[in-house]
């Protein structure tokens, strides 16, 4: 049973993680960042790419 939990909780937490990054990067293309603020939120997509990826 916990099996299946931590597998359904891994799959679900993907799935947010890859909507978030997805999110972000359509904030990113759409809207005028500073050169800083646009390397903070790669640096945070990445993260999240990682995450979603293990």
């Amino acid at each position: 049973m916990q099996l299946v939990l931590k597998k359904l909780n891994s799959k679900f937490l993907t799935y947010v993680i890859k909507i978030i990054s997805w999110v972000w990067n359509v904030i990113l293309s759409s809207h005028p960042f500073s050169i800083m603020e646009k390397t903070q939120i790669i640096t945070f997509s990445v993260i999240l790419d990682i995450l979603a990826a293990s």
